[in-house]
């Protein structure tokens, strides 16, 4: 989860490298549902990864949300020290499902967190994900 997502975050200039890198890497790509989206899939992880949205998702039943909320923040601040602030970059609200804003050179960055599965929901069941919106 922490690799697919800094792999993401890494290539917010180049999203058209993010598939190649992530197959580098290890993970299993297969053509998604959407025109040129993937679906990814490593051990105890899924999510899909839409290079030409600039779009990530790590999801896994196996890491717990305050835990991905952790990998999420500190690999931010890790990669762009000094431009994180917490919170929707629109509504700025700081809690802990509405993320952080990461201000990088020429782009805004918001990485979100949920349970796994679709519902988006900032329930603390076991499960969680990761999701980059660059």
């Amino acid at each position: 989860m922490r690799q697919g997502t800094e792999l993401c975050l890494r290539n917010y200039r180049t999203p058209d490298r993010i598939a190649p890198e992530l197959e580098a890497a290890g993970y299993t790509l297969t053509p998604g549902m959407d025109h040129g989206s993937f679906d990814v899939a490593a051990p105890g992880l899924w999510g899909v990864v839409v290079p030409a949205d600039a779009y990530c998702t790590f999801q896994s039943e196996d890491v717990p949300l305050a835990a991905a909320q952790a990998m999420g923040e500190a690999l931010a601040d890790t990669l762009f020290p000094g431009q994180v602030q917490p919170g929707h970059p629109e509504r700025g609200m700081a809690s802990p499902c509405n993320g952080i804003s990461i201000f990088a050179p020429q782009r805004l960055i918001w990485v979100h967190y949920a349970q796994a599965g679709n519902s988006g929901e900032c329930v603390h069941d076991g499960t969680s994900a990761i999701i980059v919106n660059m």
